[in-house]
């Protein structure tokens, strides 16, 4: 029976293996028999790993994906912990939530074992799921971060087949102070800085950054090479740019 004004239950698969260096990952699908809209959203989730730092998890629904976990908790095993996972209020709760977890380093390897989602719901109408049109036009990756260079590494995606559309910049850095780091990106003539010397002593780099919140929006078309370039201003700590992409949606 559909549930509204409470708390839905379903429980995804388990026991799969997580495959070793590799962003395709392992996917994990609970279907909610829910009506109304979404409130509260929380998972209960089991992973057994020798390193979770290398750890990317999302959840998806409607059109909608959040990260739960990014790449967090660098040599500690094993996950065992409930998590509340912002960003889907307001849609139709009912149908299938897919979690995403992958491994993004080599050696370390690891298994879902297991992992319950619950969504607390509301009366009311859902909201219309966004638009999912979008286009990714990815970058090199894989590039060493020179420590405490002013030149850093520049790596280029040339975006054809678009003529309009809002962009967006994911990147996937790793490194063991985000805050030594500069990240911009130029097209055209134009640059903008997507992340400036933030973050202190965080571990990893692993975000999208939309043009339009920079202050400096971007109009026209986004045809033509982008460049990513990646500073590192400070010594010791070091890092890696594993890979980066164009979004036009």
């Amino acid at each position: 029976t559909p549930t509204t004004g409470d708390e839905a239950v379903a429980a995804g698969a388990g026991d799969l293996e997580i495959p070793d260096n590799d962003p395709a990952g392992v996917k994990s699908v609970a279907n909610l028999d829910a009506s109304g809209v979404v409130g509260v959203v929380g998972i209960q989730l089991a992973i057994t790993h020798s390193y979770v730092g290398d750890l990317e998890i999302s959840l998806s629904h409607g059109g909608v994906t959040r990260s739960v976990r990014s790449r967090e908790g660098g040599s500690n095993n094993d996950i065992d912990a409930s998590f509340d996972v912002v960003g889907f209020e307001g849609i139709d709760p009912a149908g299938e939530w897919t979690l995403h977890v992958s491994d993004h380093a080599t050696r370390d390897v690891g298994k879902l074992v297991s992992w319950t989602l619950t969504v607390g719901t509301n009366d009311g109408t859902p909201e219309p799921p966004p638009s999912t049109d979008e286009t990714v036009f990815n970058g090199a990756g894989m590039m060493a971060i020179p420590d405490h260079d002013a030149t850093g590494i520049s790596s280029t995606a040339d975006v054809s087949g678009v003529t309009d559309g809002g962009v967006a910049i994911r990147v996937d850095i790793t490194h063991t102070y985000i805050g030594d780091l500069t990240v911009t990106v130029g097209h055209g003539g134009r640059t903008w800085t997507l992340h400036n010397e933030t973050g202190g002593s965080t571990d990893n780099l692993v975000d999208e950054f939309s043009l339009d919140a920079t202050g400096d929006a971007f109009e026209g078309d986004p045809s033509g090479t982008w460049t990513l370039k990646v500073v590192d201003g400070a010594e010791i700590d070091e890092g890696t740019l594993n890979g980066w992409a164009v979004i036009v949606r």
